[in-house]
């Protein structure tokens, strides 16, 4: 059995429109074009942080999954037609490939869950071959079977937007509810692609508003993340370049390393940069898009000589930090996101999540947060942390979402 999911407009569309040659109904060729909107669906939902920069598709991988014969080129050209999918651009990695979005006509629109057999199709056979294949997280998501659920607010919330009667009833939701309605339904998961990466889980595709209807072990959500953990993250990235670059260690560190290093530690590195350029934040939705710009031009960029506002003043303020990112980013743009990714999940996975796990505590991550179901717990998981960020030569300040749902819960 696979899963799709798809708007339902989408289904629809593709089970009248895509017939065989002869105009015949044919499930196994409707089902390739259900593929492509659907791994648009699921990396949305599920990794927000990839879906952002297109979703990557290869015309020769594609023709190897659907089989001999299969025209992916005419597969994708219909549904840009359909205005289901939009091309971004092409890819410089790879030939023969391109990054897709949803169109943003149903990018909004409810989706629900389709459900396949093996009988259906051949492709239906791959995709559940891969997906058994994949690296299952098992002490997670025995973890979210046993201890996650939704509280009576979380069951009310669904039953009374949807009309939700029983468990596992196919409705279409918003994509903002998806991820509470896989919970409701007991459709639990949990994914670690490569032995460096972050896990993902249901709690990747929970929208923020919506932890406050989760319960673990009959107790409320609680989670604490580290504060500007990107930014942290990046010093010791800077650490070790500089180290091995410069061949005399950590000794003699430029003064701008030192300066960006007390701004990450005590979270007024934005602030800063705004000050360079002449900004003041009136909110926090402001800060958080300044944030992003930030990311956007400086960390996750293809190099370019293209001077911003905001590179400017960075290279300005931090020159020996503009300059390592310069160089780690220099062969390929996305290798120093991998490397910040990676060394989060080494700390938050490898080191706390594994040294809670076996003192028996119901813990999950959640990129640079953990979550469990108690206070104490919180507490223990901020000590790894903060032993494990000293070994770095780096503070943690961490945030907390708890008191809110503690109340919420009562």
């Amino acid at each position: 059995m696979v899963s799709f999911i798809l708007q339902k407009s989408v289904y629809d569309k593709i089970r009248t429109d895509i017939t065989t040659k002869t105009g015949r109904d044919s499930t196994s060729i409707q089902i390739k074009y259900m593929y492509v909107v659907n791994r648009l669906n699921y990396v949305k939902q599920f990794k927000k942080d990839v879906y952002a920069e297109g979703v990557p598709m290869n015309t020769e991988i594609l023709t190897e999954l659907f089989g001999k014969g299969s025209d992916v080129k005419n597969i994708l050209k219909k549904l840009e037609e359909f205005k289901f999918i939009i091309k971004v651009k092409d890819s410089k990695f790879r030939q023969n490939s391109a990054c897709y979005l949803l169109h943003p006509t149903i990018e909004v629109e409810n989706v629900l869950q389709v459900d396949f057999n093996e009988l259906d199709s051949a492709l239906i056979n791959k995709v559940d071959a891969h997906n058994k294949s994949m690296n299952c997280f098992k002490n997670q998501l025995l973890a979210l079977k046993n201890h996650v659920s939704l509280n009576h607010l979380g069951k009310e919330y669904l039953k009374r937007k949807y009309d939700l009667i029983q468990d596992g009833c196919n409705t279409a939701v918003e994509p903002s509810d998806f991820g509470l309605k896989a919970i409701h339904d007991g459709k639990f998961f949990a994914i670690r692609p490569d032995i460096k990466s972050r896990v993902y889980t249901n709690f990747t595709s929970l929208s923020r508003c919506h932890r406050k209807y989760i319960e673990i072990n009959g107790g409320p959500m609680l989670m604490t993340d580290i504060s500007n953990s990107q930014i942290l993250l990046t010093v010791p990235l800077l650490h070790r370049y500089w180290a091995k670059k410069s061949g005399v260690g950590l000794t003699n560190l430029p003064q701008d390393v030192n300066a960006f290093q007390v701004l990450a530690e005590s979270g007024a590195f934005y602030e800063c940069m705004a000050n360079c350029i002449g900004l003041k934040f009136y909110n926090a939705d402001e800060r958080g898009a300044f944030k992003k710009q930030i990311f956007r031009e400086i960390w996750f960029s293809k190099n370019s000589k293209r001077m911003t506002k905001i590179k400017k003043a960075f290279k300005n303020q931090f020159p020996t930090v503009f300059k390592i990112i310069w160089e780690l980013k220099n062969e390929k743009h996305n290798e120093f996101a991998i490397k910040l990714q990676q060394f989060e999940a080494s700390i938050l996975i490898d080191k706390v999540w594994k040294k809670m796990y076996k003192l028996g505590k119901i813990v999950f991550t959640l990129h640079d947060a953990i979550i469990c179901s108690s206070v104490s717990d919180l507490e223990l998981a901020e000590k790894f942390i903060q032993d494990e960020m000293e070994k770095y030569r780096i503070k943690p300040k961490f945030k907390r979402e708890h008191e809110e749902f503690i109340n919420v819960a009562a």
